[in-house]
């Protein structure tokens, strides 16, 4: 299991990292199903002490049961223009 994240991902989560995400988990869920297949988001949440983590630089993520089964690995992006503003999710 590997998670890369861009370059424009980690900006944003350096400027969150201090105020809001240290000591804490970003969990990766699918968020929706539609047409083209599921949708994947982000969430906070309080890490854990029995939470399997995957450790990329100074980030923990945590997955929803059965993605790690289905999926091998994730890329995240962020979006900030007139489409889409946020964090990207997209197995690959």
């Amino acid at each position: 299991m590997s998670i890369e994240i861009s370059d424009k991902a980690k900006a944003q989560l350096n400027n969150l990292y201090e105020n809001s995400i240290k000591g804490k988990a970003l969990r990766i869920y699918i968020s929706s199903y539609g047409w083209g297949g599921p949708s994947f988001g982000l969430a906070l949440e309080e890490l854990g002490e029995d939470q399997e983590t995957i450790k990329v630089d100074d980030y923990n993520f945590v997955l929803d049961d059965g993605l790690s089964q289905r999926y091998k690995n994730f890329w995240i992006d962020y979006g900030d223009n007139w489409l889409r503003r946020g964090f990207l999710v997209v197995p690959r």
